[in-house]
């Protein structure tokens, strides 16, 4: 059968609408947008390779980015001011700068607020049906699992549960997953089976075909 002019229009518009929802649907399609900010406050560095930061807005406890870089020099710490430019792509929910220019000498300030969530709220914000959390500073309380921790590229996790209901369906383990330096938290296993409260960067990590939470770890404090 031969498709008039208007026909062919009006399919080839449906291919294009149907292509388009399927990106959209595709968490990990990086946006490719221009980033430009300027005092934005580091709040989490990669203190072991030191190839990438968090940094949020001083001003706002949301719309949190991490910066991908070829090194981050040593005198940078938290709180430090940054200049950002670079190209902003989304991994399942969380905002990345790559291809990035920093100007780190921009000053230092202190760091925002975090944010007060569980578990469940994370969950839901990786799953896309609940507010924005990663590449922002959180605060949650949870109990550190004897069981399930490991190492990965120079950190060491372990595994906090806060009795929501939320499992790392990669590896059948309750709770969400807390990378720390071992050499800036030496005594994390002091902390098994004990109630605590975890600062850090909420973010996203995929891993055997699945997508989880994590947390790279600020604070720990033990509660109970």
């Amino acid at each position: 059968m031969r498709l008039t002019g208007r026909k062919r229009g009006l399919l080839f518009f449906f291919i294009f609408l149907l292509l388009s929802t399927v990106v959209l649907l595709v968490p990990n399609i990086g946006r490719g947008e221009y980033f430009d900010q300027k005092g934005w406050v580091i709040t989490g560095i990669d203190s072991v390779n030191r190839q990438f930061f968090y940094a949020q807005n001083p001003n706002e406890r949301v719309g949190g980015v991490k910066v991908l870089v070829n090194e981050i020099p040593s005198q940078v710490k938290l709180g430090t001011l940054v200049d950002i430019k670079g190209e902003l792509q989304v991994f399942h929910t969380e905002r990345r700068i790559v291809n990035s220019t920093v100007n780190f000498s921009a000053g230092t300030t202190t760091l925002p607020n975090s944010l007060m969530v569980n578990q469940r709220d994370f969950m839901n914000s990786i799953l896309g049906t609940g507010a924005p959390i990663t590449g922002n500073l959180i605060t949650l309380w949870g109990k550190v699992l004897p069981f399930g921790q490991g190492a990965n590229s120079g950190y060491m996790y372990v595994f906090v549960d806060d009795g929501s209901g939320v499992w790392n369906s990669t590896i059948k383990t309750p709770g969400i997953k807390v990378y720390f330096n071992p050499l800036e938290n030496p005594n994390v296993d002091n902390f098994y089976n004990c109630m605590t409260k975890i600062t850090g960067i909420a973010s996203v990590e995929e891993i055997n075909g699945g997508v989880v939470p994590v947390i790279w770890l600020r604070d720990i404090k033990r509660l109970l």
